[in-house]
């Protein structure tokens, strides 16, 4: 979910191919902790959790994708909780997919933890729950957290350029 240039949307979902990349990475999506039912139409994650449940109070584990709010505080709070809970074990892989903020400590806090970075060749489209399609200011960053990351190098490198800390 994101805001996007020219509109006064917020809810923004990620597009078909990059979810079936994601699969192809995770095998099942086991948790979409920031999402809703119009997403889940292409997420189709085992569970997930919508503002109303307040992903941020609730327990994550498993295989988590997770397209967090592209707005502060919210972005923040989401990756800190991805990070900490992917430390912790509870997570035994993800896919975060967020806006290229470099120069932010969220963004540099989820390159160090994930095991690659995808920075996206060009900016992804996204579309809402009406089927309108829109591509923010900035390009993306799909960073994997786990421990298949030559798949994750092998699937993502069509979306863009894979950078490895080893």
């Amino acid at each position: 979910m994101l805001a996007s240039k020219h509109t006064r949307e917020m809810e923004w979902y990620t597009p078909e191919e990059y979810i079936a990349a994601a699969r192809m990475v995770l095998g099942e999506i086991d948790l979409d902790p920031a999402s809703n039912a119009a997403a889940q139409k292409t997420v189709k994650a085992k569970r997930y959790l919508t503002p109303k449940d307040d992903g941020l109070t609730v327990e994550w584990s498993g295989r988590v994708f997770l397209n967090p709010p592209f707005k502060m505080p919210g972005i923040r709070q989401f990756v800190d909780k991805l990070c900490d809970h992917y430390a912790a074990g509870d997570v035994s892989a993800a896919i975060l997919l967020t806006n290229d903020n470099t120069d932010t400590k969220w963004w540099q806090r989820a390159c160090i933890t994930a095991t690659r970075v995808c920075l996206c060749a060009g900016r992804i489209s996204f579309y809402n729950a009406a089927g309108d399609w829109s591509a923010p200011t900035n390009g993306q960053s799909f960073f994997y957290m786990g421990n298949d990351a030559a798949k994750f190098q092998k699937v993502f490198s069509e979306h863009g350029i894979i950078v490895s800390k080893a």
